[in-house]
């Protein structure tokens, strides 16, 4: 399970073009526009591509992952919580769509396919068979790949067991030194937050291992379909025996995805790998919400003398400061001056929360899922008060 962290550095033009897309849809007002901004990006990535000789394909699938992690990394700063609601469903479905056309025309290009191998003279048993061949070495040489990469993440998590004790005294050691030396605020906070994101690094080596039974797991998860298709598909016409290699790559797709793909359950039991740890994570997303909730109570506590002493316990109760249950309802609507502060303090404690979750992500203490739910619950939070704002 991955750890919240600070935006890699990933490099490349990729990186580039995540960055500048974020930054020009924050600019936007208009949710459907804004979505629809993010459907142009991967023509961006591959009409320059291609335009250049290279693989528009493979431009879009690196573009699509590195802006991917970019957006997720900016976004809560730069865009609206509307926005980002709007465009994971609307992108959810999109996808679905695609997947499910993608996967409905390969079965039905099949036949022409076979037409077209025949045309230019080559045997369809002998694509079938390099097919088959190929989709064999593609397994084996994923099998190869992950021996070593699970003896690196062994290795690591060695390293994290023996640096842990280390961490812990040096930290002793800054707080005593800081004792007696006067420090900025800032630069302490800014050690504190290191330190933090070390501690955690090394926690989740030990905590969140691979192991062999892992490894299996992902030496046998390497299954091809759309974009392996793709790739074939955007050879040049001229290609020598293009059909042919079209074919052996629809082989290996359809090899992978049935064999892997059914098979796969099946390997995970009997690997045994354990589930999640439904309690830990339970406990862990209640530790994190009571982090978001002091942040904001600070905020309103703040803001407190500006309002009325109804709206604001009303503000207290309803947010995450007064309960981890579901989200309260607004006061009454006719009361517009109570109403119009109730929303005010409401997006007031939101943006605190927000800005202690993303503390929270950067110092990389709590899980990715964990994270990931507290993002979606103030975003639908955020969105809903940000909708009535916008209705006064």
């Amino acid at each position: 399970m991955a750890r919240g962290r600070r935006l890699p550095l990933l490099g490349g033009g990729a990186t580039v073009i995540g960055i500048v897309n974020v930054r020009i849809r924050g600019l936007f007002e208009d949710s459907v526009f804004n979505t629809a901004v993010s459907f142009i990006l991967p023509f961006v990535a591959f009409v320059p591509a291609e335009e250049f000789g290279a693989s528009g394909v493979l431009a879009v699938v690196v573009t699509g992952v590195v802006t991917g992690v970019v957006t997720g990394h900016l976004s809560p700063r730069h865009l609206r919580a509307v926005d980002r609601v709007t465009e994971a469903l609307n992108w959810r479905t999109v996808s679905f769509l695609l997947e499910s056309a993608i996967f409905l025309l390969m079965g039905l290009s099949l036949e022409h396919l076979l037409d077209e191998v025949d045309e230019a003279g080559l045997p369809s048993g002998h694509g079938l068979a390099i097919g088959l061949m190929a989709s064999a070495f593609v397994i084996v040489v994923r099998m190869l790949f992950v021996v070593p990469l699970v003896a690196v993440l062994e290795r690591d998590e060695r390293r994290a067991a023996e640096i842990r004790p280390v961490l812990a005294r040096r930290r002793e050691k800054l707080a005593r030194h800081y004792a007696h030396v006067k420090v900025s605020h800032r630069r302490r906070a800014h050690i504190r937050r290191r330190f933090d994101r070390a501690a955690a690094d090394a926690d989740f080596l030990v905590t969140e291992t691979l192991g062999w039974r892992g490894g299996v797991v992902l030496a046998w998860s390497g299954m091809r379909g759309a974009i392996t298709l793709a790739a074939a598909q955007s050879l040049p016409v001229d290609t020598p025996y293009r059909a042919e290699l079209i074919l052996i790559a629809f082989v290996v797709a359809m090899t992978t995805l049935v064999l892997q793909g059914a098979t796969l359950p099946m390997v995970i039991r009997l690997v045994r790998i354990p589930g999640d740890d439904e309690e830990r994570l339970r406990s862990e997303y209640g530790n994190l919400l009571s982090v978001l909730a002091e942040s904001g109570d600070k905020a309103l506590t703040a803001a407190a003398p500006e309002a009325e002493p109804d709206v604001v316990e009303r503000v207290r109760s309803d947010s995450l400061i007064g309960t981890h249950e579901e989200i309260g309802s607004s006061p009454d609507p006719e009361h517009d001056e109570q109403r119009e502060q109730y929303i005010r303090l409401r997006l007031l404690t939101i943006a605190a929360e927000r800005e202690a979750l993303l503390d929270a992500r950067s110092r990389g203490t709590y899980s990715s899922q964990t994270l990931g739910a507290a993002q979606r619950r103030l975003d639908l939070e955020e969105a809903r008060f940000q909708a009535l704002s916008e209705e006064r």
